[in-house]
């Protein structure tokens, strides 16, 4: 029952993303089959079913400062990986990307941000340093994007 609802809240988040593209009619239609998925799934009487949120999921700081990376989770059943980015500006959220069918392993790596940069550079966020680790950024470009890893913006 979770699955189906992590199902429609990244459908949801999906539809969300392409209201710019649908016409009131579709986005209608699409409200209108969310909401009777929603109202199925109550009156299954679920008691451990919790409530779907309307908004992006909750993603925890990372543990050490980064220059691009706001925080990540990982769930080890679905082997889904959650990352925030940082905002444009200070103490704004930025987007959040779901990364699939990450093995367990490649995740360990990121969270202890084991993958020095390539580079030295600083921007508001942070500094950092040629081949000096921890690195969230380092580790997610080479580890996640260059992985091949399907991907979804959830917001």
């Amino acid at each position: 029952m979770n699955e189906v609802i992590d199902l429609l809240n990244s459908l949801m988040g999906q539809a969300a993303q392409l209201a710019g593209e649908l016409t009131t009619e579709e986005m209608t239609e699409v409200l209108r089959i969310f909401t009777a998925a929603i109202e199925a799934i109550q009156q299954q009487g679920e008691g451990d079913v919790a409530p779907i949120s309307a908004g992006p999921p909750e993603i925890p700081a990372g543990q050490y400062p980064s220059s691009n990376v706001e925080g990540f989770k990982f769930d080890p059943k679905t082997k889904e990986l959650l990352i925030q980015y940082h905002g444009k500006f200070p103490n704004a959220k930025g987007p959040i990307y779901a990364y699939s069918q990450i093995p367990e392993f490649i995740y360990k790596i990121l969270e202890r941000g084991a993958v020095g940069p390539r580079t030295s550079g600083a921007n508001r966020y942070h500094a950092w340093h040629r081949g000096v680790t921890p690195s969230y950024g380092a580790a997610v470009n080479a580890l996640i994007k260059s992985g091949g890893y399907n991907f979804t913006r959830l917001s």
